[in-house]
């Protein structure tokens, strides 16, 4: 190709985790059902391919200034023969490139990939099609690597209870090593809203061991909270810039929150939120929230769960920063 040819820069990524990363936030998960096992681990980061698209105007690779925007780019399962043919290999995901010119298409599974720019004219340049060098993902790759532990529950030991409807919850702040707990605590909070039973929260408990256990005694109903916002000794209150700068996308390879986690009911579910500082002492009015559903396993924390950052929904408060 001449100088004066444009082409894009294809790319892989290999996994780089995940659980957790961002500036000046928080982390709460309210559990709304019963009977519940989960240990929370760090953010992940899944297979995906990146790449950027640019128009090498000087022939010596990518210069400021040549990115392409709104480039159209394929992932193509390949049909095993090692060459790209659209009318035999199956698109698996498109994307589009930013501002910096840059993409990427996530959520790969184990298999052969190649990915196409196709011909295209986009923002008054001429693009060619490419195509990428067969990219192989295993096992390894899909299942990425933990970048970072919200919470291990492995070492510090936490117990409360409410058995009674009073309106006046319970809560418990234990300060543990880094290692183990984000920001060196974690808050607990249970307040019973039910006529009979008992609500409960345990964290290592000797009869389950490096577990979370949120339970229900004789049918007992209410509000349990597990946080963390860094060191407050407070369980009622978020403070939404309690992490200082902590990163949960780790520079942005990881892309989501992975749980080990199970359940000994069926329709039980797991609200998560996310949150940014929003700048004002006392309110915590910028947060991402999603509610998520927990597999019955019998009780065991014996599931893997993903779930991607994009999962989470805006408030109105402009949402998390991550």
């Amino acid at each position: 190709m001449s100088a004066k040819d444009s082409r894009g820069s294809i790319s892989r990524r290999l996994p780089r985790t995940s659980s957790p990363r961002r500036r000046g936030t928080a982390r709460l998960l309210g559990f709304e059902n019963l009977e519940r096992r989960i240990a929370l681990v760090a953010p992940i980061d899944l297979q995906s391919v990146t790449g950027r698209v640019f128009a090498d105007l000087t022939g010596d690779g990518f210069t400021a200034g040549e990115e392409v925007s709104g480039a159209t780019v394929n992932a193509y399962r390949d049909n095993g023969d090692g060459v790209f043919n659209a009318a035999v290999d199956t698109l698996f995901r498109s994307a589009t490139t930013g501002a910096d010119g840059r993409y990427r298409i996530d959520g790969l599974t184990v298999g052969n990939y190649i990915v196409q720019q196709p011909a295209q004219t986009v923002a008054g340049r001429t693009l060619s099609q490419r195509v990428s060098p067969v990219i192989v993902v295993d096992a390894t790759d899909v299942a990425g690597r933990r970048l970072r532990t919200i919470d291990s529950f492995d070492t510090a030991m936490q117990l409360i209870f409410d058995d009674t409807n009073d309106g006046v919850p319970v809560k418990s702040s234990v300060l543990a090593a880094a290692t183990e707990v984000i920001g060196g605590e974690r808050d607990l909070l249970v307040n019973k809203t039910s006529v009979n039973g008992r609500i409960q929260l345990s964290v290592n408990d000797v009869l389950l061991p490096g577990l979370f256990s949120f339970d229900a005694v004789q049918t007992g109903q209410g509000r349990r909270v597990i946080s963390w916002d860094g060191i407050d000794g407070d369980a009622a209150v978020i403070n939404d810039a309690g992490l200082g700068a902590v990163d949960l996308t780790s520079a942005g390879t990881a892309t989501g929150l992975q749980l080990q986690i199970g359940a000994d009911s069926s329709s039980s579910t797991v609200t998560i939120r996310l949150y940014t500082d929003d700048g004002a002492v006392g309110t915590t009015s910028r947060f991402s929230s999603g509610t998520f559903a927990i597999p019955n396993t019998g009780g065991t924390a014996t599931m893997t769960e993903f779930i991607p950052f994009t999962g989470f929904t805006a408030t109105g408060g402009g949402g998390v920063d991550l």
